[in-house]
């Protein structure tokens, strides 16, 4: 098997473009899309939290170790694994697929496992492995026939290398909805349910997050570069309750926000939150082209 520096691509990954987010997003999408290859009519993803056993002094949230991500699609295929064990993987190159998100995920993360379940035939068969943190990407791989006949993945990020920057589920759950919103937020595309949750605690289901979000523009534009047109669209959302967070104009990569802006820099108004019906909101706005999937950085 060929060897790989894992530890250098970790390293190499450029500082400043991911966030401890970015692990996260990167396998809820890859759940989508595995769901989209099943063709999945109920697809459904759940996002469960775990903290650490040590309890505050002060009665506080205690910090969160780990995230166990279950989807119910297609599973890792021989396809698939072939693909993570790939680096710089092609296969879901018209997706937008660096074939490199799940080295994001060593660089936030110390251990990654993988539990899954696929058709092969007419067996299902379940494959464990783990990612390796060395020379090669896939580590005690075992495959064996799967009792349980129906085919989804289970991946564990286990063990944040820095405290994770939120604690609370509803302040996760807003982050991670404002993050995969093209996902949710496209009338032509039915979205799976994700689902938020820890145990004991009740859980959060991202797609009815946007229900404090209010889409009030929907338009295109067009830039010019070396006599070449490139078309732009351009959604703007009003988000109510805030908190800590600014207006913002975001531009996202096949249906990705990658990088984000304050709108104060260029307007100064926007500095402060606005006030409607005595409820409180700021403005986000999200920017689509094929110009932004075709020059999006590999991070």
């Amino acid at each position: 098997m060929t060897k790989v520096n894992l530890e250098g691509a970790v390293n190499n990954i450029r500082p400043g473009t991911t966030t401890a987010y970015s692990p996260l997003v990167e396998v809820i999408v890859n759940a989508i899309e595995a769901i989209e290859d099943k063709k999945e009519q109920r697809g459904e993803i759940t996002v469960a939290v775990k903290r650490t056993s040590q309890r505050n002094f002060d009665d506080t949230l205690r910090s969160i170790e780990s995230f166990s991500i279950k989807d119910n699609g297609i599973g890792f295929t021989k396809e698939n694994k072939e693909s993570f064990d790939t680096l710089y993987s092609p296969r879901k190159i018209n997706k937008g697929g660096k074939g490199f998100g799940r080295f994001i995920c060593l660089k936030y993360f110390s251990n990654i496992k993988v539990n899954s379940v696929y058709s092969d035939g007419n067996d299902f068969k379940k494959l464990s492995f783990q990612m390796g943190r060395i020379n090669t990407i896939i580590e005690g791989a075992n495959e064996e026939i799967s009792k349980i006949k129906k085919t989804g993945s289970t991946i564990e990020l286990n063990f944040v290398k820095d405290d994770f920057p939120d604690k609370g589920l509803p302040t996760i759950a807003r982050n991670l909805a404002q993050k995969i919103l093209p996902y949710i937020v496209n009338e032509t595309y039915d979205c799976p349910k994700i689902i938020l949750k820890e145990d004991g605690e009740e859980s959060i289901e991202l797609n009815g997050v946007v229900d404090g979000i209010e889409e009030i523009c929907d338009d295109s534009f067009v830039c010019q570069k070396n006599n070449k047109e490139y078309h732009f669209k351009v959604k703007i959302f009003k988000f109510f309750a805030p908190k800590k967070q600014k207006s913002k104009i975001s531009l996202v990569a096949h249906n990705r926000e990658v990088t984000d802006a304050l709108i104060k820099d260029y307007i100064p108004e926007f500095v402060d939150e606005f006030i409607e019906n005595k409820k409180n909101y700021i403005i986000k706005t999200y920017v689509f082209g094929e110009y932004l999937d075709e020059n999006v950085s590999l991070e």
